[in-house]
């Protein structure tokens, strides 16, 4: 039983670190540096009206929430279940 929880853990430990060094290497592409540079438009530079639907600047930002809290708090939740199922066998 320790050693199934001791693999679970390296594995775990082992996949967020991988998961960092991906997006390190994410941020050193040159796609990432342009977008760094010039941010990003919803419209033309001469012209002042944008051609992003207005519902959406009302619509994103909901849904950025969500994803940018929603997520974290589905590993963390999936990591409590892991860990009560661990110490229950």
């Amino acid at each position: 039983m320790k050693n199934s929880r001791e693999a679970i853990y390296s594995f775990l430990r082992l996949a967020v670190k991988r998961l960092g060094v991906l997006m390190i290497n994410l941020e050193l592409t040159e796609w990432a540096q342009q977008i760094n540079e010039s941010g990003y438009s919803h419209g033309n530079k001469n012209d002042q009206k944008s051609n992003f639907p207005e519902v959406l600047k009302y619509i994103i930002p909901f849904i950025k929430e969500l994803i940018l809290i929603g997520v974290p708090l589905m590993l963390t939740l999936l990591w409590i279940k892991l860990v009560k199922a661990i110490k229950n066998r």
